[in-house]
């Protein structure tokens, strides 16, 4: 009997959101990524902030409900606020377990001022050896 093992794809792949300048009080949201067949979704947020900071830029994953509609910001889905500095970059990763088969990510930004966001995925796979 195999070993079990898992790997992550060897590069991180570009989502529609890369280096995008997201006006303030306005979002963008990436097409679905999918997580069928997987062991996860890494997910890697960067927004660079300008000479303006009142808050930090928002990150939701939207779930799949139905195979066809995503949750949105109104309906409360897991989150979380990027932490800011003036005129920084941040960085945040997360993964997105197997459970959760199709999402998008949405990033909101109320920070005051335009941002530059990036969204990128590394999937998670696994086998026998």
């Amino acid at each position: 009997m195999g070993q079990y093992y898992y790997d992550h794809d060897a590069a991180w792949s570009a989502t529609s959101i890369n280096s995008s300048a997201i006006a303030n009080a306005a979002d963008a949201t990436t097409a679905a990524i999918s997580n069928d067949g997987k062991l996860g979704t890494e997910v890697s947020v960067e927004i660079a902030y300008g000479a303006t900071v009142n808050e930090g830029a928002k990150v939701y994953i939207l779930r799949d409900v139905d195979a066809t509609n995503y949750e949105a910001e109104v309906d409360g889905p897991w989150g979380f606020e990027m932490p800011s500095a003036v005129s920084a970059t941040r960085r945040r990763a997360i993964t997105v377990p197997p459970s959760i088969s199709s999402f998008k990510v949405l990033v909101t930004n109320d920070s005051g001022a335009s941002v530059t966001a990036t969204v990128r995925t590394r999937q998670v796979v696994g086998g026998t050896a």
